[in-house]
Formats: C-alpha cells, structure tokens, sequence
C-alpha cells in the first residue's frame, strides 16, 4: 500500500497492522515515511511521521550506503506496523523495516535488509552514537561527522 492510500483510508486501517511502501527520510530531526510518489520538492511529498524517532539510531547502523543533503537517509522501503492517532495527527508505529539497499557485492543490485524494532535495539544503538540527532548547522550531515 502507498502511504497517500493509508492517508486517504485511515479510518479503514486505524491500529491495524499495515504494510507500507514508500522513502524513508528525516526531514528536522523526526524520521518521516513518503508516498511512493515524490514531489520534484521531496519535502511536499505525502507524508506520515514514525511514532519512534529513536528507531534514527538504528537505520544509522544499518545503512550501508549513506548519502548527503540535509538527512543521511533517503532509502526506499517497506514498513510494517500499525496506523495511530496521536494529538489529532496520524503516525506510524514501526514494527519491522525493510531497507532497500544496493548491493554491496554486486552492480545494479537491490537488496532488502530486515530491521525489526524494539527498544533494546533502540537503546543499545544510541549508545553508540549518543550525538546523532545534535542540531547540525550546516544542514548537512556529512559536515557533522
């Protein structure tokens, strides 16, 4: 399912677990899922915000090739995970990812890297890198690495 779909639907899929196809992003410092569909602004894209920023920690670890801009991340994906309403917006609450990925052994090669989501995972990847959600002032993150 599209996430302009699950948008368009909510009432249909309210804390029912969904699985979802966009672009994973963090656009100021909150981790966003976008519609398969980009805007030629990405921003402007249809978008649903993930409940958990922390899960931020765990994609870093994950991904293998990062790119620049303003978010390491731009990473087609699958989400699975339940639809919420919390203070009159709607949010994702992340199960399981899975990242799109090249291959590192081979060209022009996807790849899917499952994610599951929980706390201890959560916790143990902020430890390793406590300073990632820092305010950079540059607005890009290669700057602050």
């Amino acid at each position: 399912m599209k996430v302009s779909d699950l948008i368009f639907l909510n009432i249909d899929y309210l804390e029912k677990k969904v699985e979802v196809e966009g672009w994973l992003t963090i656009l100021n410092n909150n981790l966003f899922f976008l519609d398969e569909v980009l805007q030629i602004n990405y921003k402007d894209t249809v978008k649903l915000k993930i409940s958990n920023r922390d899960i931020i920690y765990i994609l870093n670890e994950k991904v293998i090739f990062p790119i620049g801009g303003e978010s390491f991340l731009f990473h087609r994906a699958s989400i699975i995970g339940y639809l919420k309403k919390l203070e009159n917006e709607l949010v994702l609450n992340v199960e399981k990812i899975l990242l799109e990925e090249d291959s590192p052994n081979e060209k022009n090669k996807k790849i899917l890297i499952p994610i599951e989501i929980n706390l201890e995972s959560i916790e143990k990847a902020k430890k390793n890198n406590p300073n990632l959600l820092q305010e950079n002032p540059s607005q890009d993150w290669l700057d602050w690495c």
